[in-house]
């Protein structure tokens, strides 16, 4: 089984995605680690962007983009739209295909990692498209077949569509330019899972601690004067008290005694 960061899907997932996260998870061997909806504020062209999964293996990083329901394309514009629920069959208009999007979002990932791991230059990172509810039946030039997991493949591993991704990608980065690339070890992994979702806790510094501590003593302590002040002020409170306290109050005032 693949180790899934997070655990559990995301809230915001998909029918689709819950799938696919399914099938990675139990079909993955264990060394392969994948994360689950990966935002980016480090695409070039896009203020924020998201990758639907991650996968870190031995081979490298795999970027895939998960559509489900109804996929269509009609004038040159890409279309999604769910097959049940209350929008079954309503189309949602796409900014751009899912090969783009996953494509860009992957080359962005690419520079961000290879900043941190000199490796990442001699390893593979790819993409791939999930369709998990169609089968993909259309061809052209800005669609490979190969990277596209569709209705078909569910009935297979997801280890078996994972090693035609990497064999594509293998040619396309190391056979197709000569380049002999280098496998991912534990240590690598690690270090790229710490750079796009790595672990951590921020606590609060001594100095702002103590801070607030003397902001949230200031503040009961002007309240407790006001309060005092209010009750000396109410007739319906006993005189003794009223005489006590309203001079102890005049008397941290820094006023005279009254008695």
């Amino acid at each position: 089984m693949a180790r899934m960061v997070p655990e559990r899907p995301a809230n915001t997932a998909s029918a689709a995605e819950v799938l696919v996260f399914e099938r990675i998870r139990d079909e993955l061997p264990g060394d392969w680690i994948a994360l689950h909806s990966v935002g980016l504020t480090i695409h070039d062209a896009k203020p924020w962007a998201e990758i639907d999964f991650v996968l870190i293996g031995p081979t490298g990083v795999f970027c895939l983009e998960v559509k489900g329901g109804i996929v269509s394309r009609e004038a040159g514009v890409w279309y999604t739209a769910p097959r049940h629920g209350p929008n079954a069959g309503k189309r949602q208009a796409l900014k751009e295909s899912p090969f783009q999007q996953v494509g860009s979002a992957s080359a962005e990932l690419f520079h961000f990692l290879n900043a941190r791991l000199p490796k990442m230059a001699t390893s593979v990172t790819g993409y791939a498209v999930a369709v998990p509810d169609v089968a993909w039946t259309t061809q052209g030039p800005d669609i490979d077949v190969a990277l596209i997991y569709d209705q078909a493949d569910t009935i297979r591993s997801f280890g078996d569509f994972m090693r035609r991704v990497v064999t594509r990608w293998t040619e396309k980065v190391g056979t197709n330019w000569n380049k002999t690339l280098t496998v991912l070890g534990r240590a690598d992994k690690q270090i790229i899972l710490n750079a796009i979702r790595g672990d951590f806790q921020l606590v609060p510094s001594l100095r702002a601690t103590a801070d607030l501590a003397e902001m949230e003593l200031v503040r009961l302590t002007e309240e407790q004067a006001l309060l005092f002040g209010r009750l000396s002020a109410n007739p319906r409170v006993p005189r003794q008290w009223r005489r006590r306290h309203g001079q102890d109050r005049h008397r941290r005032r820094g006023g005279p005694s009254l008695g």
